[in-house]
């Protein structure tokens, strides 16, 4: 009887720490303080993905400074042979900096059962956690592959217990007109990532944080 007593207990004051520790991360990324003295460089960290998520990434990194962003790692599934292979050649076509890439089990197979998923998504966290601690990104950059969801909640909870300070920026797919994806979704309304960046202004209808690339870029002026 006491031992189930100071098990219940023991997990409620998990659960309240843990809540704590959310509040102040929302609170504290609200406020949106800068990352790191530029002059010092800044780790970012992306994730590349099937289909043109891939592309879209790559072409999006164009326009980040290589040495201002001096320290790039790119996180690929580790059957993705072709995210890694464009990822090599974009770094080939810069000046300046160093980069790594990582590769993660992939959380879910087309195909897969939703049970084995669950062990697959779990194996999948736990290796982007690694990732994460060991890189320490000032900025992760996602855009809607599968993989990115383990390692946007990995960078939250290692900045959470203070281990990290990382700004976390979703963009969303341009065909994304009406409803956000499911992934942007996930990061929108938990609260984890500081941006969902959209493509088409109407979305700010129905999802009123979102950010437009305009005030984006209004806002870096």
């Amino acid at each position: 009887m006491h031992g189930a007593f100071w098990t219940i207990l023991s997990v409620i004051l998990f659960l309240l720490a843990l809540g704590v520790l959310y509040l102040w991360f929302i609170i504290r990324h609200f406020k949106r303080e800068p990352l790191v003295d530029p002059k010092n460089g800044l780790r970012l960290m992306t994730v590349l993905g099937s289909g043109g998520h891939t592309t879209e990434m790559l072409d999006l990194l164009k326009n980040f400074d290589g040495k201002t962003y001096n320290n790039r790692t790119y996180v690929v599934a580790d059957t993705d042979n072709h995210s890694e292979r464009k990822a090599l050649e974009s770094e080939q076509a810069r000046s300046g900096g160093d980069f790594l890439i990582e590769k993660i089990p992939r959380a879910r197979e087309v195909g897969q059962s939703k049970f084995s998923s669950v062990f697959t998504t779990l194996r999948a966290s736990l290796h982007a956690l690694w990732i994460v601690g060991r890189i320490r990104p000032a900025l992760v950059v996602v855009n809607g592959p599968g993989t990115c969801v383990p390692v946007a909640f990995s960078a939250a909870l290692l900045d959470m217990l203070r281990l990290t300070n990382t700004r976390i920026v979703y963009v969303e797919s341009i065909c994304r007109v009406e409803r956000l994806s499911l992934t942007a979704a996930i990061l929108y309304y938990s609260g984890i990532a500081d941006d969902v960046i959209v493509q088409w202004p109407q979305l700010k209808d129905t999802y009123p944080r979102v950010r437009t690339l305009d005030e984006m870029e209004t806002s870096a002026r």
